[in-house]
């Protein structure tokens, strides 16, 4: 057993027994399943462990496995649970993909009910989603009906044994888990956003919960409500608050919607303007990658429309076409326009991609180039990093402006410094940079401060430089051990106060006012 250790010790001490004792195997020969990650048998044991044998009244594994319809997988144990009514033995609750199944073992037959979630399933509640993660009958209740569920939807909670559920209890629990593409790993862009017009209109793309927003009104923060299900995989809210999003549903295509004031209007998709040679006019970007442009500032010669977001994107999927979401002062009329192409087959796909006003796009691939694109001149060249420092492994996740045309760029163990006067991407190895944090989270850049402030998350701890990584300190008053960062933030409100939102996985949305 690799996790947690198992101590004979710790067991004999539970049971009231001496030392030395002896173990025995409880099952002693297991034919394993031709398809290792499915369910294979229901065992039971009368005797404490002693003997086993499948459930049902002939006791065979076919009969302790009839379910109405394929679990499906346990994703290699990530949902795998089983609890025991502590009223009647012959009552089990089994937690899998889908679920929870209630089994009843009785003299005549032993039987499966299911109850999923919602999704393609009529009649079956809203309350529950699926990968279940523990299951557990409440000893409190006599009558052994009430059973919890833990799964990725959190904590529901049923009183009549799965006739209905209830899930209110989530709203107090401080767990959504926004998501940080692509990966968890390192974090990537585009994954959650903060109005700079609103104060606290909040966006964020859930794993497996789709893509959500919260606002304030009347000084209160008013509950997470979900635009669109699925796999939430990039949400931003761009200068002109519009809603920029998209997630795993079908078709997985980038939309767009417009605040209200008290929430978002319809959303739409946004159409190719301008064709590369994957993806004709008139046509949509799927699962693209991409960031807003913090300070719209370029407008195309002839045109009324800014540069409002950048993205990479291809029919392919290898990320080696650079776009631009073009839109009216107010964010109407929004289109994708073409800008340049990489070569994902030496360069790797594009990883990062950012701009600070429109005119000039960086854009870091998988296998650690970076590459910057002027935009009224429509050209794209290779940025170098410094030959007498060793490249940094992997994929570039991030970028961060600050000022005078300094850059930083985030690896997953390492900062790049990209300096002007050198036209070179040299390392950053300040006083108090974590260097046993694991990897870099994610950045934002304080920009109404003089000098400009860098902010950098590890899963421990956010940490911050004013001098471009010269030297850091930590900041993370009040934010919990392994504050899991999967976005960082910084906001300037109307009223001159400053934010920085943290987006986790797992732990929720934390804000620090900054002074």
């Amino acid at each position: 057993m690799k996790i947690p250790p198992f101590k004979v010790s710790k067991l004999a001490q539970v049971l009231g027994v001496q030392l030395p004792t002896a173990l025995s195997a409880l099952i002693r020969k297991v034919n394993s399943p031709q398809a290792h990650d499915f369910i294979y048998a229901v065992l039971s044991s009368t005797d404490g462990g002693a003997t086993w044998a499948p459930v049902g009244p002939s006791q065979t594994v076919e009969e302790s496995i009839q379910l109405a319809r394929d679990p499906g997988q346990t994703q290699e144990g990530w949902n795998l649970s089983i609890a025991v009514s502590h009223t009647n033995p012959n009552t089990i609750a089994l937690g899998w993909r889908i679920g929870p199944w209630i089994g009843r073992n009785t003299p005549q037959a032993f039987s499966w009910e299911e109850h999923g979630d919602a999704q393609n399933r009529p009649g079956f509640s809203a309350h529950i989603h699926s990968d279940s993660h523990g299951l557990h009958f409440d000893p409190h209740d006599p009558q052994g009906n009430t059973l919890l569920v833990c799964s990725d939807g959190g904590i529901i909670f049923t009183r009549d044994l799965c006739a209905t559920f209830d899930s209110s209890i989530n709203q107090h629990l401080q767990n959504l888990q926004f998501q940080s593409y692509p990966g968890q790993s390192g974090g990537a862009n585009g994954a959650s956003g903060v109005s700079p017009h609103n104060p606290g209109l909040t966006v964020g793309a859930l794993q497996d919960n789709g893509v959500v927003f919260s606002s304030f009104e009347n000084r209160a923060r008013n509950p997470w409500k979900r635009i669109i299900g699925g796999d939430g995989i990039v949400s931003l809210l761009l200068e002109n608050d519009r809603f920029l999003f998209w997630s795993n549903t079908d078709p997985p295509t980038a939309r767009i919607a417009k605040w209200n004031g008290t929430s978002f209007d319809a959303a739409v998709t946004v159409p190719v303007r301008s064709p590369s040679s994957s993806l004709p006019a008139g046509r949509f970007l799927s699962n693209p990658l991409g960031e807003p442009v913090l300070r719209p500032g370029f407008t195309p010669a002839g045109s009324n429309q800014s540069m409002y977001a950048v993205a990479a994107c291809d029919a392919s999927g290898t990320l080696g076409e650079i776009w631009a979401l073009f839109a009216d002062p107010d964010g109407g009329n929004a289109v994708w326009d073409f800008l340049a192409a990489i070569n994902p087959a030496v360069d790797g796909p594009a990883t990062a991609i950012a701009s600070d006003d429109g005119r000039t796009v960086l854009i870091g691939t998988a296998n650690g180039r970076i590459f910057s694109y002027d935009s009224p001149s429509r050209t794209i060249k290779t940025l170098n990093i410094d030959p007498a420092i060793a490249a940094p492994p992997g994929q570039v996740f991030q970028f961060s402006f600050l000022d005078n045309g300094v850059l930083i760029a985030r690896f997953a163990t390492a900062l790049l410094r990209f300096e002007p006067g050198r036209s070179l991407w040299t390392s950053v190895e300040g006083n108090g940079l974590p260097s046993k944090e694991g990897s870099f989270q994610f950045m934002a850049v304080d920009p109404a401060r003089t000098p400009l402030i860098l902010y950098v998350g590890t899963d421990y701890a956010i940490h911050g430089t004013w001098d471009a990584g010269a030297n850091w300190l930590p900041v993370s008053q009040g934010l919990p051990v392994h504050c899991h960062p999967s976005t960082l933030r910084f906001v300037a409100d109307p009223d001159g106060s400053r934010r920085l939102y943290l987006f986790t996985y797992g732990r929720s949305v934390w804000k620090a006012r900054l002074n």
